[in-house]
């Protein structure tokens, strides 16, 4: 059997220690895919196009032009795959798009679909720029089944995209609780100076992850397998520890095995679209991705990944945050 043992990893994800590539199409899916699902219900964000978001491949652009909203039968025949498989991982409803600009009724007929339908999910959210976010939406949100959403400060001038003071969060975190109506858990609050601020909201529970945070993507963001120019940068030298355990569905139903790809998005991108969930089983289409895995991971050679994979960078999120204490500590 061939397994590819890692580096555990747990990131709010499944412990990421191996792949396993053999059986049926669905069992290597159903033992693999186990950790994240970024699934767009919707294609657009009011911010593409504006400049504000550095690190996301739709700073410049919205694209494409119209808007578009995944067809229920669509939607439902995904998650009733996953209800096969007994999927257990989370599933974030973002691909580069904004959850909420979708009517926020049909956003919350979806997260009951998918709280009832894959029992075992162990979180079901997504983040947000928070613009077009109310009380009353986070409130019907919460009821409907959603378990985490992070509300994120942006740094929208570059004094505070460089700077990324403790200033600039502490005034957005400000705004939010005013404008929301929302109240801070003082004990769940994490700082790290320049890198990273979170402030859990303490009104729906210990069960639900509603989190404000600032994260300084100038340092800690990915160019999302080199489609930005922004963060750590450099030549990948080991396996991925992200590829194979994650998926991301464009709203049209295309499928990426790395959330880090933005599918038709970037030219560069487009061969590694493996199919749609409209046309094949989501195992199957998998299944036609497993050389690209097996490149980056059980027979890692650098010469034989994907371009996009040569200086990709990502790192789970309490991986980075581990290395910046790290070297914090050097200093």
């Amino acid at each position: 059997m061939n397994i590819l043992k890692k580096t555990n990893i747990s990131d709010g994800y499944a412990n990421i220690n191996s792949l396993i590539f053999e059986g049926s199409n669905k069992d290597i899916f159903a033992n693999n895919v186990n950790a994240n699902i970024d699934l767009a219900l919707n294609n657009n964000c009011n911010f593409a196009g504006t400049g504000i978001c550095k690190w996301c491949p739709k700073c410049n652009k919205k694209d494409p032009k119209e808007d578009y909203i995944m067809p229920w039968i669509t939607f439902e025949k995904f998650i009733n795959e996953l209800k096969e498989v007994d999927y257990s991982g989370n599933i974030s409803l973002i691909r580069y798009n904004e959850a909420l600009l979708m009517d926020i009724d049909e956003l919350c007929k979806r997260v009951k679909f998918i709280k009832g339908s894959l029992p075992k999910c162990r979180k079901i959210g997504f983040n947000t720029n928070g613009s077009l976010l109310t009380r009353e939406k986070l409130d019907k949100l919460c009821e409907a089944g959603l378990t985490g959403m992070n509300i994120q400060i942006y740094p929208k001038n570059e004094k505070d995209r460089i700077e990324f003071s403790r200033e600039f969060a502490e005034s957005g975190l400000d705004e939010y609780i005013t404008r929301l109506n929302i109240n801070i858990d003082t004990n769940k609050t994490k700082i790290l100076d320049g890198y990273y601020y979170e402030w859990k909201i303490s009104d729906y529970g210990e069960d639900k992850e509603f989190v404000i945070y600032a994260k300084n993507l100038t340092k800690l963001g990915c160019n999302r397998a080199e489609s930005v120019k922004t963060g750590e940068q450099g030549e990948r030298t080991e396996p991925c520890s992200q590829i194979g355990h994650f998926l991301g569905i464009d709203a049209n139903g295309d499928v990426s095995l790395c959330t880090n790809f933005t599918g038709a998005m970037t030219d560069t991108h487009k061969p590694y679209i493996f199919g749609n969930i409209n046309d094949e089983k989501i195992w199957d289409i998998y299944a036609k991705g497993i050389p690209m895995i097996k490149s980056l991971t059980y027979d890692f050679d650098r010469d034989t990944i994907p371009t996009p994979c040569k200086t990709c960078m990502f790192k789970p999120h309490s991986s980075q945050i581990q290395a910046i204490k790290e070297n914090l500590k050097t200093r």
